[in-house]
C-alpha cells in the first residue's frame, strides 16, 4: 500500500512492503502554507461565528421593515435567514473539527459562506423594493466581514471578493427577467439612481477591502520576515517543504547572507519524529567537510522555542530545473557533475550515513569561487546514521523517492550506501537521457518497475550512442542486485574517473555554459509581490570519448550541456 507519512514527514514517502495492498499514490505533497494557514482559519471561524449571531440578529431589522416600511412577507425573510444560517452553521462545524481543513477545503467555505449569503441579500432586496431597497447598500456589511476573516494579497482578493458581488447583482439583476416589477423598475429613474448609489457603495467598499486585505497580508509577511532567529535577521523566503522552511538570513556580525532551515512549530506538535529528523539532518550534514556538500554553519533554539539550522547560501538550481531548461547534458558534463555527487556521497558513506533521497532535486549546481558546475549536495533529511540501532520512521516504511528508489528499499528492506549507488546512477542516467530509467504515473507500477525490470540502456534511450565505458558504468550502478553495484558512491567516482571522458569537462567549457545560461535565481516559492507597497515595519526580535564537435560553441549560441 503506497501511502503519505504524517504530515511532518511530507518531504518523503512512505511505501509499505509489497505484500500489501496497493492504494493511491501519494508520492509528492504541495507545501502547507503553516503559520499563515493556521492563522487565516483561526480568524476566519472567529469571524464566521460572529457573523453567524449577526445574521440571526438581523430578523429583528426584516420586522421593523416588514411592519412599518411594508417590505413584504415576514415568511419570506425568515425562510432565508434560517436557511443561510444553515450553510453557515455547517461551514462553521467543519472549521471547528480536527484536523484543520485543507487549503483546498478552507477556500470552498470561504466561497459557498459568502457566496450563499450574497444570494441570499438580493433575494431579500427583491422582496423589499426590488432594485431600489435599502438592503442593497446592507450587502457592504456581507464584504466587510469577509476582509475581517481572510486577508488576501491582491489577485486572490480580487476573487474571492469579487465572488459575492457578482453573484448578488447578477440575481438582483437577472431576477428582471422573471419579474415584471424588477423589469419595470429598470425603466424607473429614481428606482435606477437608487440602485446606481447603492452599486457605488458596494463597489467602492469591494476595491477599499481588496487594497486593505493586501496591505494586511503583506504587513504580515513583514512582519515574519523581519524576525530574528539568535544573531541572524530573516529576509525571505526561499523554500518550504513539509518539515521546515528555508529563509534567506542576514547575519550583521560577518555582514553577509545565510540560509536558515526553521522547522515548523506544528509539525514538530504533531509528528513525534520531526524533531528527530531535524536533529539528524543537522549532525549528518555538519560531520561531513567533503567541498561538495552543503556546508552547515550553526543550529540553535531561540527564546520562544524555534529550532534552526545555518548553512551556506547557494545561487543556482538543482540538476532537475536546469534539465527541465536546456535538456540533457552532453556525457563529459554529466560524468563531470556526477563525479563530484559521488565523492561527496562517498565521504557520507565512509562515516557510515546513508543519504537515502538522492535526485536531482537534491543535487544543486553552483559556482564556487569561480569555479563552475561546482556541485553541492543538499537535504540529509531523511539520511540514515548506520551505526544507530533504531529509526526514526518506524518499522516497516521505506523512503525515498520513486524515481529514484533501490529495489531492495521498495521491497522494504534497509538502505545502504549500495542504495545510494543505485540512485545516483539514476540520477546520471537522467542528466545523459532527460529522463529517468522508468516512468510511470501509477506509483504501484514505478515501483515493481524498479524491482523486477531491467533498464533500457540509455543510448537507446536517447537515440545515439554514447560512451561504452559511461553506459556500463551508469548500468551497472542501476543493477538490481546491491552485490552487484559498485559498494559505495566513492566506488562509483572512481569508476566515472576511469572512463575517457573523465576530466574533458574544462574550466573554460563550464564557464560558457555558466555565461550563457546565466539568469536570476529562481524564486523557489516567494510569491511576487504587485507595486502596492505597504509601509515598512520595525523589525521584531522573538528570540531558522572525446567531446564531439556540437560542444564547440561559436559565440552567442547556446552550449552542448
Amino acid at each position: 500500500m503506497v501511502q503519505s507519512l504524517p504530515p511532518g514527514e511530507a518531504t518523503v514517502t512512505a511505501i509499505r512492503p509489497a505484500a500489501e495492498s496497493t492504494g493511491p499514490s501519494a508520492f509528492g505533497r504541495d507545501p502547507q502554507r503553516g503559520e499563515d494557514r493556521a492563522a487565516t482559519v483561526i480568524g476566519f471561524r472567529r469571524a464566521l461565528t460572529v457573523g453567524f449571531g449577526v445574521w440571526a440578529s438581523f430578523f429583528g431589522i426584516d420586522c421593523v421593515a416588514v411592519r412599518y416600511l411594508h417590505a413584504g412577507t415576514l415568511l419570506h425573510f425568515l425562510a432565508l435567514r434560517l436557511l443561510l444560517a444553515a450553510v453557515v452553521g455547517g461551514v462553521l462545524v467543519r472549521m471547528y473539527r480536527s484536523p484543520a481543513p485543507s487549503e483546498r477545503t478552507f477556500k470552498i467555505a470561504d466561497a459557498l459562506t459568502y457566496g450563499t449569503t450574497a444570494v441570499a441579500m438580493a433575494l431579500m432586496c427583491l422582496e423589499f423594493r426590488g432594485i431600489a431597497s435599502p438592503y442593497v447598500s446592507g450587502f457592504c456589511l456581507v464584504l466587510f466581514s469577509r476582509t475581517v476573516a481572510a486577508h488576501d494579497p491582491w489577485r486572490r482578493g480580487l476573487v474571492m471578493n469579487g465572488l459575492p458581488v457578482a453573484l448578488f447583482f447578477v440575481v438582483l439583476l437577472g431576477a428582471a427577467f422573471f419579474s415584471p416589477h424588477i423589469a419595470a423598475q429598470l425603466h424607473d429613474p429614481a428606482a435606477v439612481a437608487t440602485l446606481l448609489l447603492g452599486v457605488g457603495y458596494v463597489f467602492g467598499t469591494y476595491l477599499f477591502l481588496v487594497v486593505n486585505g493586501h496591505i494586511v497580508w503583506s504587513l504580515r509577511r513583514q512582519v515574519f520576515e523581519a524576525r530574528s532567529l539568535g544573531r541572524y535577521r530573516l529576509k525571505r523566503r526561499l523554500a518550504s517543504g513539509g518539515m521546515g522552511d528555508v529563509w534567506v538570513a542576514y547575519h550583521p556580525g560577518l555582514k553577509r547572507d545565510v540560509a536558515v532551515k526553521i522547522l515548523k512549530p506544528e509539525e514538530q506538535a504533531r509528528s513525534a519524529s520531526a524533531l528527530p529528523r531535524f536533529e539528524r539532518e543537522v549532525r549528518a550534514t555538519a560531520d561531513l567537510k567533503h567541498p561538495n556538500t552543503v556546508r552547515v554553519f550553526d543550529y540553535g533554539i531561540t527564546e520562544d522555542g524555534l529550532r534552526y539550522y545555518v548553512m551556506e547560501l547557494l545561487e543556482g538550481e538543482t540538476l532537475s530545473r536546469h534539465v527541465a531548461h536546456f535538456g540533457p547534458l552532453s556525457p563529459a558534463r554529466a560524468v563531470h557533475v556526477v563525479g563530484q555527487a559521488a565523492r561527496a556521497l562517498g565521504e557520507a558513506h565512509e562515516h557510515g550515513i546513508v543519504h537515502r533521497d538522492v535526485k536531482p532535486e537534491n543535487i544543486f549546481l553552483t559556482s564556487m569561487g569561480g569555479e563552475h558546475d561546482f556541485v553541492k549536495v543538499i537535504d540529509f533529511g531523511i539520511a540514515k546514521d548506520q551505526s544507530a540501532d533504531a529509526t526514526v520512521t518506524g518499522t516497516g516504511w521505506v523512503l525515498g523517492t520513486p524515481s529514484y528508489l533501490s529495489p531492495e528499499v521498495a521491497m522494504g528492506r534497509p538502505a545502504d550506501a549500495r542504495s545510494d549507488v543505485y540512485a545516483l546512477g539514476a540520477v546520471l542516467y537522467f542528466l545523459l537521457c532527460g529522463r529517468p530509467p522508468f516512468e510511470d504515473e501509477n506509483v504501484a507500477a514505478l515501483v515493481f518497475a524498479h524491482i523486477h525490470e531491467r533498464p533500457v540502456a540509455p543510448s537507446r534511450k536517447l537515440g545515439r550512442q554514447l560512451p561504452t565505458d559511461v553506459e556500463a558504468t551508469v548500468m551497472r550502478a542501476l543493477e538490481k542486485d546491491p552485490d552487484a553495484r559498485f559498494s559505495t558512491a566513492m566506488e562509483l567516482a572512481l569508476a566515472l574517473a576511469s572512463c575517457a571522458l573523465a576530466g574533458k569537462w574544462t574550466y573554460g567549457d563550464a564557464a560558457l555554459v555558466a555565461r550563457n545560461s546565466s539568469r536570476p535565481p529562481p524564486a523557489s516559492g516567494i510569491d511576487s509581490l504587485p507595486s502596492l507597497r505597504p509601509p515598512r515595519v520595525p523589525n521584531i526580535r522573538l528570540d531558522g570519448a572525446t567531446k564531439d564537435s556540437s560542444e564547440n560553441v561559436q559565440p552567442g549560441s547556446l552550449p552542448a550541456h
